[in-house]
C-alpha cells in the first residue's frame, strides 16, 4: 500500500508526508486568518524561494485529507505549480478538526468575526455541541462565543463592516438590537463616521429603539375621527384659506427667512398683476335693466307738465 493511501488506524499519532495537493480538501466552514499586506509580498517570496517550511496540517476523517491549518501555504504551492505539499497528517473527527482549526485561527490572530460566526453555527447546530464545550476545548472564552452568536443573523452590512475591524465586537452587539434596517445602516454610518465609543453607542441605540417603539405605539392606536367643524387658517404666503391641520410648519434659518420673505413679496405681487390683466382683458357690461331705467325716467320728465310762476304787478 502507497504512503498516500493509507489504512485505518495509520494516522492515530501524526505522521509527516508529502500529500498530493489535489487529495485535500478545503472545508466551507472555517476560519481563515487574514494576512496584513506587508507581510504577504514577503511571504510569497520566501515559498518561492525556499518552498513551505512549516507543513500544512491535516486531519484524516473518514477516508478525506481535511485541511486544518496552512491555507495560505497550500494557495501558495498550487499558484507555483506545485503537486505536493508537505503536510502533518493526524486521523481525527471532524468536529475535532474543525476545534483545531479555531485554535490555530486564535493563535495567529486576525480571523474575520463572520468565519467564526458559521463555525459556531455549525458547531452548535449539526454537531449538537454546547457553547460551553466549545470554549473549553478552543480556549474561546464562553461569553465572546455568545457574543458572535448573538450578532449571527445581523444585517449583512453589519457584519462587514465587523469583519473590516470598523468596529468592534461591541459596536455590533449594541447595533445588532435596532429591528429596521434602515435605522440600523443610518446608525452604523454615525458610529463609524464619529468613531464613537461602544458606550455612546449603546446610548445612541436606547434612544433610537424609544423613538422606534413610540412610533409603532402611535401605529397602533386607533385613529380618531376628523372633527366636523374645521377652522380655517389664512396661508401665510398666498393669503389663501385652508383648514388648520392642512397647514405646516418649518423651522428656518435666518438667510433661509429672508429668501421665504422675497418669494412672498414676489408671489403676492405677481398675483396683483394677474389679477389686473384679467380685469382689463374683459369689456365693460352694463346690467340689461340700466337702459330701459334711463329711458323711463326721460319719458316721465316729459310727461310732466310745465308749470309757471305768476308774477304780481305793483303798477
Amino acid at each position: 500500500m502507497s504512503e498516500q493511501e493509507p489504512s485505518e488506524g495509520k494516522y492515530k499519532k501524526p505522521k509527516f508526508m508529502y500529500l498530493d495537493i489535489d487529495q485535500i480538501t478545503v472545508p466551507n466552514i472555517r476560519v481563515t486568518s487574514d494576512m496584513p499586506e506587508d507581510l504577504q509580498e514577503q511571504f510569497q517570496s520566501t515559498v518561492k524561494e525556499y518552498g513551505v517550511v512549516n507543513p500544512v496540517k491535516i486531519a484524516y476523517s473518514n477516508n478525506q485529507y481535511v485541511l486544518v491549518d496552512g491555507l495560505h501555504r497550500l494557495q501558495e504551492l498550487i499558484k507555483l505549480g506545485e503537486k505536493k505539499a508537505p503536510a502533518i497528517v493526524v486521523e481525527m473527527p471532524l468536529r475535532q478538526a474543525l476545534l483545531e482549526n479555531m485554535i490555530s485561527g486564535k493563535l495567529q490572530g486576525r480571523g474575520r468575526a463572520t468565519d467564526m460566526i458559521r463555525l459556531i453555527k455549525y458547531l452548535t447546530g449539526e454537531e449538537k455541541m454546547t457553547v460551553e464545550e466549545i470554549a473549553a476545548k478552543s480556549g474561546y472564552k464562553t461569553r465572546y462565543l455568545y457574543d458572535l452568536l448573538s450578532v449571527a443573523n445581523a444585517n449583512p452590512d453589519l457584519l462587514e463592516a465587523l469583519d473590516k475591524e470598523q468596529i468592534t465586537l461591541g459596536h455590533a452587539i449594541e447595533l445588532a438590537r435596532i429591528p429596521d434596517d434602515n435605522a440600523l445602516l443610518r446608525t452604523l454610518y454615525n458610529v463609524i463616521y464619529r468613531r464613537m465609543t461602544v458606550r455612546d453607542t449603546k446610548e445612541l441605540v436606547d434612544a433610537i429603539l424609544e423613538q422606534l417603539n413610540m412610533k409603532k405605539s402611535e401605529q397602533e392606536q386607533p385613529k380618531q375621527p376628523p372633527p366636523r367643524d374645521l377652522i380655517p387658517v389664512q396661508c401665510w404666503v398666498c393669503g389663501e384659506e385652508a383648514p388648520a391641520r392642512n397647514m405646516a410648519t418649518f423651522l428656518l434659518c435666518p438667510k433661509c427667512q429672508a429668501v421665504l420673505f422675497e418669494f412672498k413679496a414676489e408671489y403676492r405681487a405677481e398675483k396683483l398683476r394677474q389679477e389686473k390683466t384679467r380685469q382689463q382683458k374683459q369689456p365693460p357690461t352694463q346690467t340689461p335693466t340700466q337702459p330701459q331705467t334711463e329711458a323711463a325716467e326721460t319719458q316721465e320728465s316729459q310727461n310732466q307738465p310745465t308749470t309757471t310762476t305768476p308774477t304780481t304787478s305793483t303798477e
